[in-house]
């Protein structure tokens, strides 16, 4: 990610995670970043520290369960908020809508996709990433399921970004 985008995924955290607290009484927020690699980061880490590298996104969620034991627990609501510039790597698509499938297919959790992206200097948006498109055919696939489960946001700045979430006290 570049910097811009950097800073525009963070503020969007920042953001999510506060309108989040705001109604829940207990909430457990827990930080990822990844590259290649995936590694359990600190809420300062995650919102501070650059990160380069090639993005492997549906090794870094099957690590989620077997290097850091993920369990999706019956009492509790999980948000699972990915953000990322898009520039994923396209043969790893599958391995990351198999798990986003799996993910969801329990009724106590929901999955955001968010891209930072800049504007071209002509103006225009970039298309959307491969795995962006993939999510839309998950929702398109079998809508009952996954409709209002899968939210999809392209983040250009965050401040500007409306931040829904359902349930929870208002």
């Amino acid at each position: 990610m570049g910097d811009v985008q950097r800073e525009a995924g963070r503020a969007y955290a920042f953001r999510y995670i506060s309108e989040v607290c705001k109604r829940w009484s207990h909430v457990d927020t827990y930080y990822f970043q990844h590259t290649t690699e995936l590694k359990k980061a600190s809420s300062m880490t995650f919102l501070a520290k650059a990160l380069s590298g090639g993005t492997i996104i549906g090794k870094s969620m099957e690590a989620l369960e077997t290097d850091f034991a993920f369990k999706i627990q019956d009492d509790t609501f999980y948000y699972f908020v990915h953000i990322t510039d898009g520039d994923n790597l396209t043969s790893d698509n599958a391995r990351a809508v198999n798990w986003v499938k799996k993910f969801l297919s329990r009724k106590n959790t929901n999955y955001q996709y968010v891209e930072t992206r800049h504007k071209f200097s002509n103006g225009n948006t970039p298309p959307p990433s491969t795995f962006a498109r993939a999510l839309d055919r998950i929702v398109l696939d079998d809508e009952a399921r996954y409709y209002r489960k899968i939210k999809l946001d392209v983040v250009q700045e965050a401040q500007t970004v409306e931040i829904h979430i359902e349930g929870g006290k208002k």
